[in-house]
């Protein structure tokens, strides 16, 4: 029988990384951020060129735009957050499916299957953990 922990494995891994990240509201924001920024600063000015920089949608468009500019930076790292969190939750789900099917077929010998169990046990050990983490740092951060 072949091993097929890749799933699993990858799943340990993701979850083991997510509860050592820690959150820190001093740390800078990543490269990401400042260059999406600039990019949206960077284009409300070039609108405000075509509308005219005398004009109200000018003026206007060039005294938001380093508004809009920090904001956008701001999205993106929260984006950027959400669609790792997204990944991380798929690949948990994917391995806790894996294990569960490996389990439940008849034809896995016993040994491989209590192994299987404990593999799932560790996945949701390690996801717990981590949920735990991630409540506790944001409590710090609110407090």
């Amino acid at each position: 029988m072949t091993q097929q922990a890749d799933p699993v494995s990858t799943a340990l891994a993701v979850e083991s990384a997510a509860s050592a990240e820690s959150v820190d509201p001093g740390r800078k924001l990543p490269l990401n951020a400042t260059v999406g920024g600039a990019s949206t600063g960077t284009l409300m000015l070039s609108l405000a060129q075509q509308f005219g920089q005398n004009s109200a949608v000018g003026q206007v468009l060039i005294y938001l735009s380093p508004t809009f500019a920090v904001a956008s930076g701001a999205l993106l790292v929260a984006f950027k957050g959400q669609v790792g969190e997204w990944n991380r939750r798929w690949l948990v789900r994917q391995a806790r499916k894996s294990l569960e099917a490996r389990i439940a077929d008849e034809r896995t010998p016993d040994v491989e299957r209590k192994r299987y169990q404990k593999l799932l046990n560790d996945l949701h050990r390690s996801q717990a953990s981590a949920a735990i983490k991630r409540v506790e740092k944001a409590q710090e951060i609110v407090m």
